[in-house]
């Protein structure tokens, strides 16, 4: 079985994972739709360099931020990733909180659909006529189930899901990424995930999230660009615009972050029926007795 560690962003997926990969022989593969990319280390809470060389990691700073990544690469990525480390000997361990990737590796896609620059450009053009909710509503008459896991303001997702269901369509068989998973699943009340979302807005702060705004600002200046378009980014556009101040554009980022977790929670009580929910408060909130409870799951 390939456990994969799953939970709303902030509760501490990565530390426990990395603790697990430890105990048991593992290498960590990312599900995350951001840390794919290079440069974005604070926004995207990053494991540390020090973690990095501790455990080997798949899927982290694999694309420059201007580039398209899809779930559907994700999942062929995956599936490649855990053949090389089972010829290791090793473990795959699945962690992360991209849960449409999770669908991807899982289920496969009926269809996808190509890259259509013609199409991306007809999209944008009416997204800067109309607005952007013309667009997820559209979206949502296409898929409802989609468009809800899609934040209104999150333009980059909701064209990208629009190529997909208006796009040419091509096949991707189902059974060449399935595996068997065991799904864990991190929990603890609404109130401390929330206070654990808001203090690590205010670590990532401390270490420099809006130099390195600025940095990825000034390396890729379309505003469009993909990495652009991430929770702890977007929020200091207006700043930089002079149209709103930097204590409100923390408390945005917060309140995202907050918002984010509240959509994964929903999406984690109607999906994965067979996964095993795991009370970290229970557990003290220790990864290392975390980890060992669920290498006591796993064998």
């Amino acid at each position: 079985m390939i456990p994969v560690i799953l939970g709303p962003t902030g509760i501490g997926k990565s530390d426990i994972a990395t603790e697990l990969a430890k105990q048991i022989g593992g290498e960590i593969i990312s599900c995350d739709s951001r840390q794919i990319y290079k440069y974005m280390d604070i926004a995207t809470a990053k494991p540390t360099k020090e973690v990095l060389a501790s455990v080997k990691h798949h899927l982290i700073d694999i694309t420059e931020p201007d580039e398209e990544y899809s779930a559907v690469r994700w999942a062929t990525d995956c599936a490649t990733a855990i053949d090389e480390i089972k010829s290791r000997g090793k473990v795959p361990i699945i962690c992360g909180g991209t849960f449409f990737y999770i669908y991807a590796m899982r289920n496969g896609f009926d269809i996808s659909s190509k890259q259509d620059p013609k199409l991306r450009k007809e999209l944008e053009e009416l997204i800067e006529k109309q607005g952007v909710e013309k667009l997820h509503k559209m979206l949502s008459d296409k898929n409802a189930e989609r468009a809800k896991q899609i934040n209104l303001g999150d333009k980059y997702r909701i064209l990208r899901a629009l190529e997909i269901e208006l796009g040419e369509k091509n096949e991707f068989p189902k059974n060449e990424i399935e595996r068997e998973f065991l799904y864990f699943v991190l929990a603890c009340s609404r109130e401390k995930l929330y206070e654990k979302i808001d203090k690590r807005v205010d670590k990532m702060l401390e270490k420099g999230l809006f130099e390195e705004y600025e940095k990825i600002c000034a390396k890729y200046p379309d505003p469009k660009t993909a990495g652009r378009n991430c929770v702890g980014y977007r929020e200091f556009d207006d700043f930089i615009r002079h149209k709103d101040s930097f204590e409100n554009c923390v408390r945005l980022i917060k309140q995202h972050s907050r918002n984010y977790a509240k959509r994964q929670l929903t999406w984690l009580r109607n999906k994965e029926a067979d996964k095993k929910i795991i009370d970290i408060e229970k557990l003290a909130n220790d990864s290392k007795n975390i980890a060992r409870e669920l290498g006591d799951l796993l064998y």
